[in-house]
């Protein structure tokens, strides 16, 4: 699957790809978010969840990697990304 194809998807249909094919990789706040980073096949995927209530509000697909310095709990080069 391409990132392109994966902005086509519905909703529940990105979160069926995650689901199977997807490696969460890190985690961060902001405001009043949780922010999930996934890696699927070679894009990254960012699920935005309101802390407060718990609702999905963003989902946000990109393949550059040098978003990963918002990550700073993981290591990309150890996990084989960079």
């Amino acid at each position: 699957m391409t990132i392109f194809e994966f902005d086509d998807l519905h909703e529940a249909e990105k979160h069926e790809a995650l689901w199977q094919h997807g490696y969460i990789i890190g985690a961060r706040i902001e405001d009043d978010y949780k922010i999930m980073l996934y890696q699927l096949f070679s894009f990254y995927v960012e699920l935005y969840h309101n802390i407060e209530n718990k609702i999905l509000k963003r989902i946000r697909s990109f393949s550059n990697i040098r978003l990963g310095y918002l990550y700073n709990e993981i290591d990309l080069k150890s996990a084989g990304l960079l």
